[in-house]
């Protein structure tokens, strides 16, 4: 069940005779003759995904770098300059570049199937599916990159063929991607035969997050309460802290809090993540086994008096799954690594990356329908407390003596900062944390109370690559993020 994506995608492009389409682009097909079946499309749609496995995409970097500029996460080596917050060096701007461009890559690879489907003979409905699937996996990938660069060139399939395009600013981003996700929510299909291909339901959680960035609470709320109220996804039972490898394992193919990730398979050399070597040290043997077998490069770090650290409980089986104490020589007191991830196979990094997973459609909801009546509702306590209950080994769907009552934090603002100790310890690790604290708007706050550092405005966002504007020509300095 694990690889069933993979060997699909071996099996469909043995049909198309193209066997590097994963690792290169669908336009090495001739045009004419690809995007014509459903199984032609269905091996596209595993090109854009494919482009973000590797390390510069979700495989690492664009997982690792927005993780690094958490308030709860340390680097070691070139990793620790980025938690200065302030501009980055060298070897960090070769990051950005990567990332941004890894981006553009599965975009364009969403930008030609798009550019292809109403030119088939495909029924109306069928067109429909699959250009919604498309338009997902592109506003995803729109929604990512403006989030990490604020702005950004705007590809699509009517001007693909355009060396030359101008900047777009986040808004003209923001409307392009929505009306995507819009689109997505509509059309694509409610559910799939294979794990890691893109829903609709996929793209209402997505939706949930992007107008709660846009500051469109009720909007966000009806498109989380649509997810939840479709009785598609619920959360995993845990009754003890090994339990949470079935939502995290390297060998789980999938879960009920499954709603888009991105797929690893460590039974097949080529497909797995380095995630999982970034993060382990040597000897290091949380739960009993190692991290992998491998070593490790032990890249990040939880110090334990930082208050979010020092204030979890040692009861919530989330901190005894997520921390492994570790000394890595230091010489800054306690410290944990993350083990939220664990491969100990030999060929290691199997595990899924949680893109969107069924808690963060529930604190989605939870944060715009407090939002959005101006106070605490009954419902948006109990979406918290669905989370929080599992967490300390209780059902989620039943009371227990770990709630938070709604008398003790009705008004909005004593909800939100159980919401935000909620979200960074659920979250804990997979690459979100950043994001949030951008779109709260509490960043700065958060990260001097955590770490005792100031944050300059050019750390909120990266560094437009040098090339865009070498190579570009509406493209100049001045589009250039301010401080860079």
């Amino acid at each position: 069940m694990k690889k069933t994506i993979i060997l699909l995608a071996a099996a469909l492009l043995t049909l198309c005779s193209c066997n590097d389409l994963l690792e290169e682009h669908p336009k090495a097909v001739a045009a004419e003759t690809f995007y014509s079946t459903e199984k032609e499309l269905d091996a596209a749609l595993l090109a854009p995904i494919a482009k973000m496995s590797v390390w510069d995409g979700f495989g690492l970097l664009s997982w690792g770098l927005p993780e690094d500029l958490s308030d709860m996460i340390n680097g070691t080596g070139s990793w620790a300059q980025p938690g200065e917050y302030k501009e980055l060096n060298p070897t960090n701007y070769g990051r950005t570049d990567a990332i941004w461009r890894r981006l553009y890559m599965a975009i364009r690879d969403c930008n030609i199937p798009l550019s292809r489907i109403p030119e088939t003979a495909l029924d109306e409905s069928t067109k429909a599916k699959y250009e919604g699937q498309f338009r997902f996996l592109r506003g995803f990938y729109y929604y990512y990159l403006v989030r990490c660069f604020n702005k950004g060139i705007l590809r699509t399939e009517n001007n693909m063929a355009e060396y030359d395009v101008a900047m777009s600013d986040s808004k003209a981003l923001f409307d392009f991607l929505t009306q995507d996700l819009e689109f997505a929510a509509a059309n694509a299909p409610e559910k799939v035969s294979t794990v890691g291909l893109p829903t609709r339901y996929a793209a209402l959680a997505l939706l949930s997050d992007v107008y709660l960035w846009q500051k469109n609470y009720s909007k966000a709320a009806e498109c989380a309460k649509k997810v939840i109220d479709s009785g598609n996804y619920k959360l995993v039972t845990v009754k003890k802290a090994e339990d949470f490898d079935n939502v995290f394992g390297p060998d789980l193919g999938t879960s009920t809090e499954e709603i888009y990730y991105q797929k690893f398979d460590n039974t097949t050399p080529g497909y797995s993540q380095s995630i999982v070597m970034f993060l382990s040290y040597p000897g290091a043997k949380p739960r009993g086994h190692a991290f992998n077998p491998n070593g490790g490069w032990h890249g990040f770090y939880s110090k334990a008096d930082e208050p979010l650290i020092a204030n979890w409980s040692e009861k919530d089986l989330r901190r005894q799954y997520d921390l492994y104490e570790q000394d890595l020589g230091l010489q800054i007191g306690k410290t944990y690594i993350p083990s939220k991830f664990t491969d100990p196979s030999p060929q290691s990094g199997g595990n899924d990356l949680p893109l969107i997973r069924y808690t963060d459609v529930l604190l989605n909801f939870a944060e715009a329908s407090t939002m959005a009546a101006g106070k605490t509702t009954a419902e948006s306590i109990e979406a918290l407390n669905q989370i929080r209950r599992r967490a300390y080994g209780y059902s989620p769907s039943e009371p227990s003596t770990v709630d938070y009552l709604l008398a003790d934090y009705s008004t909005k603002e004593k909800f939100l900062e159980i919401l935000d100790n909620e979200e960074a310890y659920e979250t804990y690790a997979e690459g979100k944390r950043w994001f949030y604290l951008k779109r709260r708007g509490i960043i700065k706050e958060q990260v001097k109370k955590e770490q005792g550092v100031d944050v300059s405005d050019n750390s909120l966002q990266f560094r437009i690559p040098v090339s865009e504007y070498d190579y570009n020509k509406k493209v100049t300095q001045a589009d250039q993020n301010p401080g860079y």
